[in-house]
């Protein structure tokens, strides 16, 4: 397991904050593919397959079920989700800073090991929400889902601008270190 620390998160933000030409617009901006594929409410209809998808991660599904209000709060679960998640791809870069440590310390008070084997992963397997893997295929899930969702509302995305997409989108997993964790982890 490759957790991402506090640290390493930091080192992130540093990089990406000198990769950054206007703050203001955030680590994006408005002329983004990103913006202009993700930038309306109806990726909001992909929310509940989004969550399906990350639920299909052994790791990922029990430290939902065992450190989440996703049971009780489905709605604010995916409120405060996508508040965090909209601040980070459209907020300006300060805000998108603050939401990034705001879901990693979140995410540094869940940890555990799994009790029982669940497919591959053998009882005692510890787990963690900062773990470099886990936020990756988190992370998939959210790209897939608004491509998918997109294409639904608009049609076909020409593959060009899916590529593009995919790539800004990692600067987006740079405010989870997923990418230098890529790297380096």
């Amino acid at each position: 397991m490759s957790v991402v620390l506090r640290t390493d998160l930091e080192d992130a933000l540093t990089e990406l904050r000198g990769d950054t030409a206007d703050p203001r617009a955030g680590i994006l901006g408005p002329k983004s593919v990103s913006w202009r594929i993700g930038g309306d409410l109806s990726v909001f209809a992909g929310g509940g397959r989004a969550a399906l998808l990350q639920l299909a991660h052994p790791l990922v599904a029990y430290a939902i079920d065992h450190h989440s209000s996703t049971r009780s709060d489905v709605l604010g679960r995916f409120q405060r989700t996508f508040r965090n998640v909209f601040a980070m791809l459209f907020g300006d870069l300060d805000d998108a800073f603050r939401a990034a440590r705001r879901v990693h310390a979140i995410h540094t008070r869940i940890t555990g090991t799994l009790p029982e084997t669940i497919g591959v992963w053998r009882a005692g397997t510890p787990y963690a929400a900062n773990d470099a893997e886990a936020l990756r295929w988190v992370h998939a899930t959210l790209v897939d889902t608004t491509l998918l969702v997109r294409e639904r509302v608009t049609g076909e995305i020409p593959i060009g601008i899916k590529d593009a997409f995919v790539v800004e989108m990692n600067r987006f997993a740079r405010l989870f270190d997923v990418v230098t964790h890529a790297k380096h982890g």
